[in-house]
C-alpha cells in the first residue's frame, strides 16, 4: 500500500508533472470562461473606444447650449419686432418639424414591431440601442412643444401629452442604466464572496415565482394566489436580513414603481388629450399608429399598471428574478470551472464548451475554441442585464408602439386649422382622387395656402426655418453627448468588473494558465498574482520590523511608568499625601493599557493573516517551497517503505 503511495503521489508531483489534476473536459471548460471573460473584456473595450472617437466629433455642450440660446434670442426679438409676419411662419415651420418628426418616429416604431422578440438586439450602425433613438426623439418633440407653448398658444393638454412621453422613455433608460452601471456589479461582487443571506433569499424569490404560476391559472384562485404573492414580495423588500440582496432588490423595485408612475402620468395625459374625430383617421400617420397599437398590444394601453389589473406585478417579479438568476449563473461559471458535475443551470453552455473543442489540433498543441453567440454567455454583463431589456422590450412592444406618435398627429392635426387648413375639405379631395391623405402633404399644402393669402412669406419662412433647425441640430447634439457619456460610463464600470473577475480567475488557475502558456500569450489581468504576492511579502517585512520596533517602544514605555511609581512609594514614605497621586496613576496603567497594546495586537494580526495566506499560496500552486514540500514528503514515504519491508521480512525470518 505504501509503495503504491508513493508512486501515485510521486507521479502527481515530479516537477514535470500536472499538478492541476484537471480533467480534460475540465481543462476545455476552464480554457473556455478565460476566453469568454477575455471576449467581454475586448468587446467592452472596442465599445469605449468607438464612443469616444464618436465623442471627439462632437461640439461641446457648452458651444452647443449657447447656440441654442442665440437662436431662442433670435426667433423671439424677430416675433417680438413684428408678430403679425413671423408669428405665422414660426407655427407653420414648428408645426412641420413636428410633422417631420412624427414620420421619423413612426418609422422607428414600425422598425421595432417587425423585430418582435428581436427587439432586444435592436441596434443602429453606430451601435446605439433603439430606445436610444427613440429617446432623442420624445426629447426633441417635448421641446418642440415648450416652443410652441412660448410663442403658438398650444393648448395644455396638447402640451401635457407631449411632455409625459419623454420621462416615460427616460424611466426606462434609467431602468437600464442603473442595472447595468451599480446593481449587476454589486450583485455580482456580493454572490462572489459569498455574502451570507442568499440561500434564504433566493428561496423567498422561488416560492414567489412558484406561486404566481398559478395566476396564470383560470381558476379561482389565481387573485388569492396574486395577493399571497404580492404580500411575500413586500415582506422581502422589508426584511432586513437579507443584506445586499435585500438592497439590491428594493433598489430595483423604487426603478420599476419610477417606470409604473411615469406610464400612468402618460395614460392620463393621454386620456385627458383632445381625440382624434374617426372622419380624419383616414391619414396615413392615423391609420398606421392604430394599426401598430392593434398588432402589437396585448392588452390595451394602461393596463399594464392601473391598479384594476395587476399586470404590472406579474410582469415586474418574473424579470427581477431572472436577473438575480442571471447573476447567479455568472457566477456559478467561475466557482465550479474546476468542478466535475456541471450545475443543470449552465448544462447547455457546457455543451457547448465541449462541442467547441471537438475540432482538435495535432497532440501537444491548444485546441481551438470557438466562441458562442452573445445571447448564449453567461459571463457578459450585457447577459446579465438582458432580462430587464427583455422587460422593457415587452412594455414598448405592448404599451409604447403608436401611442407617441399618434400624440403628436394629434397636435399636428388640431394644429393645422389655425394655419387656414380644412382637414375635411382634405380628406374629401384625397378620396376623391384616391389619394393616401399623408400628415406631411397637409402642412405643405397649409404652408402653401398661406403664401397664397399673403400670410406668409419666403424670407420669414425661410429666416425661422433656419434657427428651428439649429435648434433641432443643437438639441440633437447635446443629447447625443449625454448618451455617449453614459455609454460610456457604463462601459467602462463593466471593464473595471470584468478585469477584476478575470484577475481573479487568473489567480486561481494560475498553475493551469502558465502550463498551458495562456498567461503568456494573452497577458496576466491587473491585478496580477506575482504582483500582488510580492507587495504582500515587502508589506509583511516592513511590518514586522514596525513590530520590533512598536514592541520596544511599549517595553520602555511600561519601565518609565514602573520607575516613576517605585520613586512615588518612596517618597509616600515621608510624604503621605503622595498616596493619591500614585493611585492615580495605577489607574491610569490599568485604564491605558489594552489601548496602548491594541495596536500591537492588530499589528499581529495582520502580520499572521498576511503570512497565512502567503504560505497557503505558496503552497496552493508550483512553486520552490511546494516543490521542497514536496520532496520532504516523499522522502518521508520512501523511509517508511523502507522501514515497512524490514519489518514484514524481520517478521517473515520470526515465522
Amino acid at each position: 500500500v505504501g509503495a503504491e503511495l508513493l508512486r501515485a503521489y510521486v507521479a502527481k508531483h515530479r516537477p514535470e508533472a500536472d499538478t492541476t489534476g484537471l480533467s480534460e473536459s475540465v481543462r476545455f471548460k476552464v480554457r473556455a470562461i478565460h476566453e469568454e471573460m477575455r471576449a467581454s473584456l475586448f468587446e467592452e473595450n472596442a465599445r469605449i473606444a468607438k464612443l469616444k472617437e464618436r465623442a471627439q466629433r462632437e461640439i461641446t455642450s457648452e458651444s452647443v447650449e449657447k447656440l441654442i440660446q442665440s437662436a431662442v434670442d433670435s426667433l423671439t426679438k424677430s416675433i417680438a419686432g413684428d408678430q403679425q409676419l413671423y408669428f405665422p411662419s414660426f407655427c407653420s415651420i414648428v408645426v412641420s418639424a413636428v410633422a417631420a418628426l412624427d414620420a421619423r418616429w413612426l418609422v422607428m416604431e414600425k422598425t421595432a414591431a417587425q423585430a418582435g422578440s428581436r427587439l432586444v438586439e435592436l441596434k443602429s450602425a453606430e451601435g446605439d440601442w433603439f430606445l436610444d433613438e427613440l429617446e432623442t426623439i420624445s426629447l426633441n418633440a417635448a421641446h418642440f412643444a415648450e416652443l410652441l407653448k412660448r410663442f403658438g398658444q398650444l393648448s395644455e393638454k396638447d402640451f401635457v401629452a407631449v411632455m409625459a412621453i419623454q420621462p416615460a422613455y427616460r424611466s426606462l433608460q434609467d431602468l437600464i442604466h442603473t442595472c447595468s452601471f451599480a446593481l449587476a456589479p454589486e450583485l455580482l461582487n456580493a454572490m462572489l464572496r459569498d455574502e451570507r443571506g442568499w440561500s434564504e433569499f433566493s428561496q423567498a424569490l422561488e416560492s414567489i415565482s412558484t406561486t404566481l404560476k398559478k395566476v396564470k391559472d383560470d381558476s379561482t384562485q389565481a387573485f388569492s394566489a396574486l395577493d399571497v404573492a404580492k404580500e411575500s414580495y413586500a415582506d422581502l423588500i422589508r426584511a432586513p436580513s437579507h443584506g445586499v440582496f435585500g438592497k439590491v432588490l428594493a433598489k430595483l423595485n423604487q426603478l420599476f414603481d419610477a417606470v409604473e408612475h411615469h406610464f400612468a402620468n402618460l395614460y392620463n395625459a393621454v386620456q385627458m388629450q383632445e381625440p382624434i374625430p374617426p372622419r380624419w383617421m383616414s391619414v396615413d400617420v392615423v391609420k398606421e399608429t392604430s394599426s401598430l397599437k392593434t398588432q402589437t398590444a396585448t392588452m390595451a394601453f394602461g393596463q399594464f399598471y392601473t391598479d384594476e389589473e395587476p399586470l404590472g406585478f406579474t410582469k415586474r417579479f418574473p424579470a427581477i428574478f431572472a436577473f438575480f438568476k442571471k447573476c447567479r449563473l455568472y457566477v456559478l461559471c467561475l466557482k465550479t470551472a474546476t468542478s466535475a458535475e456541471t450545475p443543470p443551470e449552465l448544462k447547455s453552455w457546457f455543451h457547448h464548451v465541449t462541442t467547441a473543442f471537438s475540432h482538435r489540433s495535432p497532440p501537444g498543441s491548444s485546441p481551438n475554441y470557438v466562441m458562442p453567440p452573445v445571447s448564449a454567455r453567461f459571463l457578459n454583463v450585457d447577459s446579465v442585464v438582458s432580462p430587464v431589456k427583455a422587460f422593457v422590450s415587452d412594455v414598448i412592444l405592448q404599451q409604447m408602439l403608436g401611442v407617441p406618435s399618434e400624440v403628436l398627429a394629434s397636435v399636428v392635426l388640431h394644429y393645422l386649422p389655425r394655419l387656414g387648413l380644412s382637414i375635411d375639405d382634405t380628406i374629401a379631395q384625397a378620396r376623391h382622387a384616391n389619394a393616401i391623405v399623408g400628415l406631411e402633404p397637409m402642412v405643405k399644402r397649409a404652408i402653401e395656402g398661406g403664401l397664397q393669402r399673403g400670410i406668409l412669406t419666403r424670407e420669414s419662412l425661410s429666416s425661422v426655418s433656419q434657427h428651428v433647425s439649429s435648434l433641432d441640430r443643437s438639441w440633437r447634439r447635446i443629447d447625443m453627448t449625454r448618451r455617449l457619456e453614459r455609454n460610456a460610463a457604463v462601459s467602462q464600470k463593466t471593464v473595471l468588473v470584468i478585469q477584476l473577475h478575470l484577475a481573479q480567475f487568473q489567480w486561481f488557475h494560475d498553475d493551469f494558465l502558465t502550463a498551458n502558456n495562456l498567461s503568456r500569450q494573452v497577458g496576466v489581468c491587473s491585478p496580477a498574482r506575482n504582483v500582488v504576492l510580492g507587495g504582500l511579502r515587502k508589506g509583511c517585512t516592513t511590518l514586522q520590523q514596525y513590530e520590533s520596533t512598536v514592541n520596544a517602544q511599549i517595553e520602555k514605555l511600561k519601565g518609565a511608568e514602573l520607575t516613576i511609581v517605585q520613586r512615588l512609594r518612596w517618597a509616600a514614605g515621608s510624604n503621605p499625601q503622595l498616596k493619591e497621586a500614585i493611585e492615580e496613576m495605577e489607574q491610569r496603567q490599568t485604564k491605558w493599557q489594552p489601548i496602548i497594546e491594541e495596536p500591537l495586537k492588530q499589528l499581529q494580526d495582520v502580520i499572521g493573516i498576511v503570512e497565512s495566506l502567503l504560505h497557503f499560496e505558496a503552497h496552493r500552486t508550483r512553486t520552490s517551497e511546494s516543490n521542497a514540500g514536496d520532496k520532504a514528503v516523499c522522502t518521508l514515504l520512501t523511509r517508511f517503505c523502507k522501514s515497512a519491508k524490514a519489518l514484514v521480512e524481520n517478521a517473515r525470518s520470526f515465522g
